[in-house]
């Protein structure tokens, strides 16, 4: 029941500019608890953990130009910056899908 929460969490961010925005202010202070408090605030029942396993697997989906959008178009990033992302995964992917909302 919890990853489907974390899951219905991300498609919230994706599609809500605003929790998107909340998420995006807060930087490089956010927390993996700020994560859990914004899923909890939005209705979402789920754990760091079950964000983190969420995360771990929309790690693979990260691309290029979701890369891009992150460094605010600086330009492209590289295949380095790309595998670091994907292995880093967890819950970092989670504020990368906040970043690259539409509306943000």
């Amino acid at each position: 029941m919890s990853m489907q929460a974390a899951r219905a969490f991300h498609e919230r961010i994706k599609s809500d500019a605003s929790l998107a925005r909340k998420i995006t202010e807060l930087g490089s202070k956010l927390t993996d608890d700020d994560m859990v408090r914004f899923a909890k605030e939005s209705g979402f029942e789920c754990s760091v953990d079950d964000l983190d396993a969420l995360g771990m697997e929309l790690a693979s989906e990260i691309g290029e130009s979701d890369l891009d959008q992150v460094t605010g178009g600086a330009g492209p990033a590289d295949a380095k910056d790309i595998n670091a992302a994907k292995i880093k995964g967890g819950i970092s992917s989670l504020k990368i899908s906040a970043l690259t909302a539409k509306g943000t």
